[in-house]
């Protein structure tokens, strides 16, 4: 008797979000903890069913997109399917993916969206840079569960060191973010971070009690909940940070 069809529906939702899906994502946060075996055959299932293409880039192996030709396709979206990111920056989406769904996994968020999806519907987060032809806006906006309000974190990955000009527009855009309780900078290494601190201390003006904090790529990559967030003032793991803002919220209330 013929297997029945698996229809791929988390990663198709998870790829209408972001442009794409790897290999390794599907792997860790769809299928969890299964044997070897098993994750081959449903990766197998998954680019065999039609709805996904291989990326047209040889570099991109492990990538695929969805294939909106597909029929069916309609029927199963949650939302519209976002336009796929340049090849060049897909390593860097999948960085921040990969930690916003660390942290999902834990049970912290209310909600998340990423640049693609604010990109789509224009609204939701601001935009950074809008006088370019690619409009920028935050790489992803998190929204911590909270007694009384989601507490709101921007993240941007920097892997590569930018010019000072460009760090300065950034942050001072990020000083008239409304209702932004934190803004975490993933850095690639520590000369990036010095850099954004560097532009940081003459060209953000935090509006309602905003932050700026500091955060390496291999602790986002790893567990981002318990990693250290380096502040101003503090440093501390994210989560340390958080129940910090909840309790604020607790005593505001009484």
């Amino acid at each position: 008797m013929p297997r029945p069809k698996i229809i791929p529906i988390e990663a198709i939702n998870l790829a209408a979000r972001t442009g794409f899906i790897t290999k390794a994502l599907f792997k860790e946060f769809i299928l969890g903890n299964r044997p070897k075996s098993s994750v081959n055959r449903r990766w197998s299932e998954l680019i065999n069913s039609g709805f996904f293409n291989k990326h047209s880039d040889d570099r991109m192996a492990d990538v695929y997109l969805l294939n909106k030709q597909k029929r069916e396709l309609q029927d199963l979206l949650v939302q519209q399917p976002v336009s796929p990111p340049y090849t060049g920056i897909i390593r860097h989406d999948e960085i921040a993916l990969r930690g916003i769904l660390l942290i999902e996994d834990r049970g912290f968020l209310e909600t998340w969206k990423v640049e693609s999806e604010f990109k789509k519907t224009k609204q939701g987060a601001i935009q950074l840079e809008s006088k370019s032809q690619n409009p920028k806006y935050p790489d992803a906006i998190l929204n911590f569960k909270a007694p009384f309000k989601p507490i709101r974190v921007a993240i941007e990955i920097e892997l590569t060191q930018k010019e000072k000009r460009r760090y300065e527009r950034i942050l001072n855009a990020y000083s008239f973010a409304q209702n932004l309780d934190l803004i975490i900078f993933v850095c690639g290494n520590k000369q990036i971070e010095n850099a954004v601190i560097t532009s940081a201390s003459k060209f953000f003006y935090p509006s309602a009690g905003a932050e700026i904090g500091f955060m390496s790529k291999m602790d986002w990559l790893t567990d981002p909940v318990l990693a250290d967030l380096r502040c101003q003032n503090t440093v501390c793991s994210l989560g340390t940070w958080i129940d910090g803002r909840e309790k604020v919220q607790i005593q505001n209330a009484e």
